[in-house]
Formats: C-alpha cells, structure tokens, sequence
C-alpha cells in the first residue's frame, strides 16, 4: 500500500512539473503544500471566510454607527448644555443690571430724604423763631368762631338724633339710678326746688318731648368743653394735670410768659423731633389725643346721661354702634379744635351754668342768647329779666390777642345757649 501511494505521488509530481512550469511569483512547492493541507482538510473554505468577514464588517459597522449616534447625542447636549448657560448669563446680567439700578435709585432716595429732613428743620426752626409774635396759630378770631359753631351744630344733631322721646321715660328709673341722674342733670340745670320738681317740669305740655334732646345736649356739651375745650393739655392725663400747675405758676409770676409758654409746649409737644428718620415710631401726640377723646366718650355714653339716650342705641357701644360711633366723631372733632385754640397765646375760658345762674337774660346781651324754643327776635325784651333754666351750651371766652397783649379785656367766641325759666 505504501508503495502504491509513493508511486501514485510520484506520477502525479510529475505530471504537474510538466504540465505547470514554476512562475516568478510562485514559490517552489506550494501548490504540492496546498494540496497537502487540502487533502488532510485543514485549508478553509473561501466562501465561509468571506461570509464570516463580512459579519465581522457588519458588526463593526454597527459599532460605528452607534458611537456616532453617540457623538451626536453628546453634542446635542453639550449644544443644550451651552445655551442654559448663556441663558443663565444673560439672567445674571439682567439681575446685576437690576441691582445696581435699585442701588442708584435707593441712594437717590437716600439724598432726597437729607433734603426734606433737611428743609423740614428749616421750616421748624422759622416756625420757632416766629412763635413769639403767633404767626403760627391756626386761624383768627372768625375761623375759631366759625370752628366752634360747627362744633355746636354737631352736639345739636346728635342729641335730636338719639335723645328719649319723652322726658317721662326717666321715671321708671331705679332710685339709686335716678339719683345719680338727677345729679348728673344739675351740672346744666337749675334746680330752684327739690329733685323731683326738676322733671315734673320738663314733663308738662310740649316741654315733655322736647326736654330729653335739650338736656342731653346740655349734659353732652358741658362733658365735652369741661374735659376737652376747656384743658389745654387734657392729651397728657395725670401728666397734663402736673403741666397745668405748673402752668398757674408761671401765671402767678409772669401772665404773659405764661401763656407763651403753653403755646409754646403744646406745639413741640405735637411736633415730631428734629431727628427723626424714616422708619422710626410714629409720633405718639396724635395717638394719645385720640385714646384720650375715645376715652371721653365712653365716659359720656356710659354714665348717668345715658338714660337719655334711646334704648335700642344705648344697648350697643361697639364700633358698629353708629350712635356711639357718631359721639366718638364729634369728641375726636373737639380735641382737634381744643389744639388748635390752645396753640394760640390767647386763653380760652369755658362759662357755663355755675357763672350764670343767678345773671337775668337780657335779649341784647353780648353774653347770652335765647334758645330757638322761645322765638326770640334780635334785641327783643320779652323775656328780659328771665333766669336761665338749661345751658344747653357753654360760652366761650377769649382773653388776650395774638401777639400777648390785652389780657384783660374778653371777646366772645360762642354765645351761651340757655332756656329760659319764667319767675
């Protein structure tokens, strides 16, 4: 067997040098190798080579094409990524550009308010130096007037607003509450004869409907002028009290020095300091003032006049109240005006019944002026010679002119309202 396939070998050796002469680019002996590893299977196959290189280009094609979408991706967004970040530049460029406009105009307002701070201790230190001739006072003698009569008109409409319809109500009163009411009452009224003759009289003919509304403004006018009109610094309490001694005192050495010097208190006391900046407390004067009237006014609504007042707006004191609501107006009004009369160096006197009640009426008097229930015409001498029955509101008074002098000689601001009691 071996020698058959060296034989076959051979031939076939053979035959392939002549029939396959050896080129330049072929190397002895490698088609005899070719056929060598062909023959025992291990040469490949080119079919399956190149299918198998073909897979391996598609797989790296593949892997190409998924790192460039990968590239793209990324760019996107890092393109993404650049223009948050050029807008949030341009939001912090905007926000800078706004802060330094806020810090310009802060310090605009900043020199704005040194020049008003400014101005304003100019105006004060004028106002200062021109307090000794009264240039400052508020108004003359014909706005004080016209002030008061206003205020008299208030205290009339509210009393015929909300007064009892008849003066008999007031008798079913407990004793001990019409005690104080009587009491109460004769701050305005002349009694000539025991308590109850007081309001008998009022309860006969018309005089029993039409008394409740002028004894109430009586009672409502005397409350107000004694504890407000009348006190220069009724604002300060227990601290005015102590200023008004002091005030006599100065009187008692020097009248004109003294009034000056009120005048003179009351404005720097309702003047804001010098000083003061922007966001300080508020100035309290006027907080004072206001807590004060409100004050009185509950005073008045909830004292002994009250049983003049209608039961359906007596039961409610709140601020929905509009009867109380209506009384803390007018008394907040008089505080206001008892400021502006006191800052004058003129000195206000209130007159009311314990001065008058022994004075006759007299139709010309410069003093005294009929109420509208007796129909009096000017200068008319009827009833002269009468005595007042009820102030129903107090004269005002004023000594002295604006610049200090004349102290000694009165000029009526407010005529007395009385009803007249027939001897």
């Amino acid at each position: 067997m071996e020698d058959q396939l060296g034989d076959e070998y051979s031939a076939t050796s053979r035959s392939s040098c002549h029939s396959s002469p050896v080129g330049r680019s072929q190397r002895p002996g490698s088609a005899s190798l070719g056929l060598f590893l062909g023959w025992f299977g291990l040469v490949g196959d080119p079919q399956a080579e190149a299918a198998q290189n073909g897979a391996s280009v598609e797989v790296l094609q593949r892997e190409v094409r998924e790192l460039r979408s990968r590239v793209r991706n990324a760019r996107n967004e890092a393109k993404e990524a650049w223009n948050k970040v050029g807008a949030e530049q341009d939001v912090n460029r905007k926000l800078r550009q706004t802060i330094e406009e806020l810090e310009s105009e802060r310090d605009s307002l900043g020199r704005s308010v040194k020049e008003l701070e400014a101005q304003i201790r100019q105006v004060q230190a004028l106002a200062f130096e021109g307090i000794g001739d009264d240039s400052w006072a508020a108004g003359d003698d014909s706005t004080a007037r016209v002030d008061l009569e206003n205020l008299h008109g208030r205290l009339k409409a509210w009393a015929k607003k909300y007064a009892i319809d008849e003066m008999s109500e007031v008798q079913g009163l407990a004793p001990d509450q019409f005690q104080s009411f009587i009491q109460l009452l004769a701050q305005v009224v002349r009694n000539r004869f025991d308590a109850p003759n007081v309001i008998e009289n009022f309860q006969s003919g018309p005089m029993n409907r039409k008394s409740p509304a002028i004894c109430i403004q009586g009672l409502l006018s005397h409350h107000v002028y004694v504890n407000i009109v009348g006190q220069p610094f009724f604002v300060l309490g227990e601290t005015g009290k102590a200023l008004q001694n002091v005030y006599r005192a100065i009187y008692r050495v020097n009248g004109n020095e003294s009034h000056a010097w009120r005048s003179r208190t009351l404005r720097l006391l309702a003047t804001p300091p010098a000083d003061m900046q922007q966001g300080d407390k508020p100035h309290d004067y006027s907080a004072f003032q206001k807590a004060i009237c409100h004050q009185v006014a509950e005073e008045f609504f909830s004292g002994p006049a009250k049983h003049l007042i209608q039961s359906s707006h007596r039961e409610s004191k709140d601020s929905d109240g509009q009867c109380f609501k209506d009384l803390d107006s007018i008394v907040q009004y008089a505080g206001d005006l008892s400021y502006r009369l006191w800052t004058r160096r003129t000195v206000v006197r209130v007159v009311s019944l314990p001065d008058l009640c022994n004075m006759p009426f007299r139709g010309n008097s410069d003093l005294m002026k009929a109420h509208p229930l007796h129909r009096l015409y000017e200068d008319e001498d009827r009833c002269d010679g009468w005595l007042i029955g009820v102030v129903a509101h107090p004269a005002v008074l004023a000594d002295g002119t604006s610049d200090g002098k004349d102290y000694n000689t009165a000029r009526v601001w407010m005529k007395v309202e009385v009803l007249l009691a027939e001897e």
